[in-house]
Order: C-alpha cells, then sequence, then structure tokens
C-alpha cells in the first residue's frame, strides 16, 4: 500500500469515527430537547456543524456514476437540513416558553398560561399498578383549536413500581405543553399544577434526530468507502500471486464474512446491553387486604332504599370480593361519572382504592369518602356514609380518624 493510500485510509477512518461521534452527540441532543433541556445545546452546535462540514467524501474520477459520493452527500444534505432546523426552531421558540405555578384552580373554574387557556372539569381518585392518585381532568384549549384532554396526577405509591411522577405532556406540531399536579385541598377541592408550554419544541426534536440520522449515513458511508478500498487492495494482491479471483464481480462484491461476523457480535452485544440497562417494571407486590366482602355487606346496610342495580356498581363489587380492588375501582369511576351524586358509588370507589392500598386511608381514598359524605349529606338528612361505613366493616380507629377530619357524628335518632 502506497503512502498516499495509507493517508487517504486514514483520513476514511478520521471521518468514520468523527461521523459516528457527530450521530451520538446530535442523537444526545435530541433526547435532551425531548426532555425539556433547551438551554446548553446552543453553543455546542457551531462546533458540530463546523465538524460536519469538514468531512468531505472522495469522488470517483471518470465517467461512471459516483453512487457513494452521491449517497454521502445525500446524508450531509439531510444533516445540514436538520441542523438548520434545530437551529431554526430554537430560534423561534427563544423567549416563546413559559412556565407557571398554577397555586390554586377548583372545579370549573379557568387558569391561564401564555395563550393557553386551561378549564379544570373534575377531579376524581384513581388507582394504578402500585399507586393510588388524584386525577385533575382538564380541557386546554389555544386559539381557535379545539380543546385538549389532559389528565396529569398526583400519586401516592405504596409499592415499587414503574418510574413517574404522574405528570402529562401533549405533544403538539406547534409545540408541546406539560402539566404536573402538584398539590390538592380537600376541603376546597382545588388543585395546584405546574405547567410549561414550549413552542416549536416538536421540530426542534426532528431536526435534531434528522442531523443524527445524517450523521450517521455518513458514517456508514465512511465505513463502506473503507471496506471497499479494502476488498480492491485483497483482490489487487490475489492477482498479483496469480491466484483465482472471488466469483462476484469487484463491483457485486459484498463484504467478506470475515468483517460480517464482528459486526452481527457488536450489534447483538449491543442489543443485548440495551436490554440489560433498559428500566423495566417488576412486578409489584400488591398489598393483600382480605376483608372486600364485609366492606361491601357494610356499603350496603348503610345506604337506604332498595337495592342498587348499576351495572357498575354490580361488576365492581364482583371484583372486589375476588380481591381485585384496581379493577373495581377503574369500573366504579364509570359508576361515579355516569351518576355523580350517587353516594353510594362514590363510597364503593372509597372502599376499592382503600383496599387496593392494603388497608391504607390514602389521599385518593379519602378523595371518594368525603365525596360520599357530600353527596350523601344532600339526600340522606346528615347522614355521615363513610364513617358509618368503617364502623359496621370493623374499622373503628379508622373511623375515629374520619370524624377527626370534620364529618359530624352520626345523630343520636339515626343510630343503626
Amino acid at each position: 500500500m502506497s503512502r498516499r493510500g495509507g493517508l487517504a485510509d486514514r483520513q476514511r477512518r478520521l471521518r468514520f469515527r468523527a461521523a459516528a461521534l457527530l450521530a451520538l452527540a446530535l442523537a444526545c441532543v435530541a433526547l435532551l430537547l425531548d426532555r425539556g433541556g433547551i438551554g446548553l445545546i446552543v453553543a455546542t452546535l457551531a462546533g458540530l456543524g463546523a465538524l460536519a462540514l469538514v468531512l468531505r467524501f472522495p469522488r470517483k474520477r471518470g465517467h461512471e456514476p459516483d453512487r457513494p459520493g452521491a449517497r454521502n452527500a445525500a446524508a450531509r444534505a439531510a444533516m445540514l437540513f436538520g441542523l438548520v432546523l434545530l437551529i431554526g426552531a430554537l430560534a423561534l421558540s427563544h423567549g416563546g416558553g413559559k412556565s407557571a405555578r398554577i397555586a390554586a384552580v377548583c372545579e370549573g373554574q379557568r387558569a391561564q398560561l401564555a395563550d393557553w387557556d386551561l378549564r379544570l372539569t373534575r377531579v376524581v381518585p384513581v388507582s394504578g399498578e402500585g399507586y393510588t392518585a388524584i386525577q385533575a381532568d382538564l380541557a386546554a384549549s389555544r386559539k381557535a383549536a379545539p380543546p385538549i384532554a389532559l389528565s396529569p396526577r398526583l400519586l401516592h405509591r405504596f409499592a415499587s413500581g414503574p418510574a413517574g411522577d404522574g405528570g402529562l405532556r401533549q405533544r403538539l406540531w406547534s409545540g408541546d405543553l406539560a402539566l404536573r399536579l402538584t398539590g390538592f385541598d380537600s376541603a376546597s377541592g382545588c388543585v395546584a399544577l405546574d405547567a410549561t408550554w414550549r413552542p416549536f419544541a416538536v421540530w426542534a426534536v426532528a431536526g435534531a434526530w434528522l442531523a443524527a440520522l445524517g450523521a450517521l449515513g455518513m458514517a456508514m458511508a465512511a465505513w463502506g468507502s473503507l471496506a471497499w478500498r479494502a476488498r480492491a487492495r485483497a483482490r489487487i494482491a490475489m492477482r498479483r500471486e496469480d491466484r483465482p479471483l472471488p466469483g462476484r464481480p469487484l463491483e457485486a462484491a459484498s463484504v467478506p464474512p470475515g468483517r460480517i461476523l464482528p459486526c452481527v457480535a457488536i450489534i447483538l452485544a449491543i442489543v443485548l446491553l440495551a436490554l440489560l440497562a433498559w428500566p423495566r417494571s417488576a412486578a409489584v407486590p400488591q398489598p393483600v387486604y382480605p376483608g372486600g366482602a364485609a366492606l361491601i355487606k357494610a356499603r350496603q346496610s348503610v345506604i337506604e332504599g332498595p337495592p342498587n342495580t348499576n351495572r357498575w356498581i354490580v361488576i365492581a363489587d364482583a371484583m372486589a370480593r375476588r380481591g381485585r380492588y384496581g379493577d373495581a375501582a377503574e369500573i366504579l369511576l364509570g359508576a361515579v361519572e355516569a351518576s355523580p351524586q350517587g353516594s353510594e358509588g362514590w363510597l364503593a370507589l372509597g372502599d376499592a382504592i382503600y383496599a387496593h392500598a392494603g388497608g391504607v386511608l390514602t389521599p385518593a381514598a379519602a378523595l371518594a369518602y368525603e365525596r360520599a359524605d357530600r353527596t350523601g349529606l344532600a339526600s340522606f338528612a346528615a347522614r355521615p356514609l363513610a364513617a358509618e361505613a368503617m364502623e359496621r366493616s370493623a374499622r373503628p380507629a379508622l373511623a375515629r380518624a374520619w370524624r377527626a377530619r370534620g364529618v359530624p357524628a352520626i345523630p343520636p335518632g339515626r343510630q343503626p
């Protein structure tokens, strides 16, 4: 190999490594942008762009089509277009991002974030794998666009489960809107929110990924050029040694098995490492609460009138008797949505969430019990449903703690 050929190979290796590192850096930029880290990135883009401009590809001489050079030029164009899109989106969104802490917004009220109008439609208790939560259902509207439904949650974990704070982010073509529930006042029924609006964030992320793919294409083109030159030198050596050439012509030559196997091994190693490092949600050990039938019997003895024929409550009771309290709570959300003034649905939902947490009065269960008492006070002449149901299901300590929260005592004439 001549000195000039060795120098060209070293330049190709340098281009391959530089393009691969550039692709990795741009992928990291895209991930940071996607998580909200727009700052501290613009200062590095100029150096990355300068590095991209010096990544040149040697063109073949003659009248034959330069397919490797064309592929490299297309990859470089994609990378440069992605960088332009990234920088342009960051420039357009500069000063347009807004963050606000909404101290208190109650059901039916509105709050403003930049040009967004947020309306809290309802607050409901929910449960999930290893947690119970207060969920705020909001309708977010902007200008003349149709409203968007958002449901951030305030989580209360009682077992190890998937990571997350219950926040929610809606991705839009013009940016993204993120909401996180930070507090809930059970007395007033109001919630506190952290809201963030990032215009053109999606375009910035798309530009970063496009630039990363373009840089990856340039790295693959440089690697292909190195492989082509290595195969060409091998064929020249075969001719000089008067050995037979491989069966395929030079133009259609493929990567030798000696190069395919290491590549396959590297890909498999990367996939295995990703599978080992990727966060997986292990099975959450749910706390066992054996008194599901007692909860149902106590609730039915508290509610006056004929037996409830609400299909949601009937199905949820069947699940609760089998210990599937989380599924019962999800079904009971349909019951309280269909009949928000029905105290039995709220009381059954409180019992299901209470049992789902292993017999712990979480804020979500407390909210359901408060709604049961609030609707019961209007329907059954000041009957404290939650406390009475707790006493009848052999939960006297919990009933006393519930009455200490401000629930009135049972009137003497209403004692069972």
